[in-house]
């Protein structure tokens, strides 16, 4: 996580009865002057899948950005 430089602020998890099922975890660096945002990593548990919760994540996160 501290090599991808990620930012919880910019990332996100999902809970199933106090269980994290999902995550989308972002990283934020300075290139030449610009604002990068990047996914440094994205998973939901097997159980979870087939629910859209990425698609639900990103919505939710979008705005923040």
């Amino acid at each position: 996580m501290k090599s991808d430089k990620i930012n919880l602020s910019y990332s996100v998890g999902c809970l199933e009865a106090d269980k994290l099922v999902g995550f989308i975890l972002h990283g934020f660096n300075m290139i030449n002057g610009n604002k990068v945002l990047y996914n440094g990593s994205t998973g939901v548990v097997p159980e979870s899948r087939g629910q859209r919760l990425t698609k639900k994540m990103y919505k939710f996160l979008i705005p923040i950005f």
